[in-house]
């Protein structure tokens, strides 16, 4: 076990916070000294491994505002380097509890969050985009490769956009770099791929059953319900 508060309190807060608050907790805390001695800790550690090729090198900062910052942010370097290659880190253990940074919940908790949240989000949108894309995928393709054609997917996701922002055709076209006439296609084309399948999605039937033909509503016409 190696006591170190600063590699510590990096160590067991590295990706659980924010990477600026990180480095500005542990920047305004620990003075210079405390800072290189341990990065120089860290790297020599790192350098004991041969396996790993394009280890970060060790920088020595020049004196000034931003050596803290620097320092604090080429150890993170190097910790995600570690981390990507899967290395079995040291235990960091603290000798003096006080020498801890302060940390509120909000620098944790709702940061990990706020993540999961719209990681979910992420996920659930992709997969409902990609189910709804299958069922009017071959109304959708094209029967030639040649001059870049659009993919089924990138249709939807032009005219989900489309409906989403309102905008006019010629900033969506000018935006993902398309002609305005194939975004004014595609947008038809998605559409009327979309309206065949109202029948699965959106049963429309009249209160009159199997005698719809006759039902009648007060005002003398044929009446229908959602």
């Amino acid at each position: 076990m190696f006591f170190s508060e600063v590699l510590c309190f990096l160590r067991n807060n590295y990706g659980k916070m924010p990477k600026s608050n990180l480095v500005g907790s542990i920047s305004s805390f620990y003075t210079e000294d405390e800072l290189v001695t341990d990065k120089a800790c860290l790297f020599d550690f790192a350098e004991g491994i041969s396996d790993i090729d394009n280890l970060p090198r060790n920088k020595v900062r020049k004196t000034g505002d931003a050596k803290r910052r620097l320092d604090n942010e080429d150890m993170l370097a190097l910790l995600e380097t570690l981390d990507r290659n899967k290395v079995v880190m040291p235990t960091f253990g603290v000798a003096n509890l006080r020498r801890l940074p302060p940390l509120s919940a909000s620098d944790v908790d709702v940061y990990k969050l706020a993540i999961t949240v719209s990681e979910l989000s992420k996920q659930v949108s992709t997969t409902d985009t990609v189910f709804f894309s299958l069922q009017i995928e071959d109304q959708l393709k094209y029967n030639t490769d040649r001059n870049h054609c659009v993919s089924p997917m990138n249709q939807l996701l032009i005219t989900l956009r489309f409906y989403a922002t309102g905008t006019f055709q010629l900033v969506l076209a000018d935006l993902i770099h398309i002609d305005k006439s194939t975004a004014c296609r595609i947008i038809h084309k998605v559409t009327a791929a979309i309206a065949k399948l109202c029948p699965k999605y959106v049963p429309i039937q009249s209160p009159g059953g199997v005698n719809a033909e006759i039902y009648r509503n007060q005002n003398g016409g044929k009446a229908t319900s959602l």
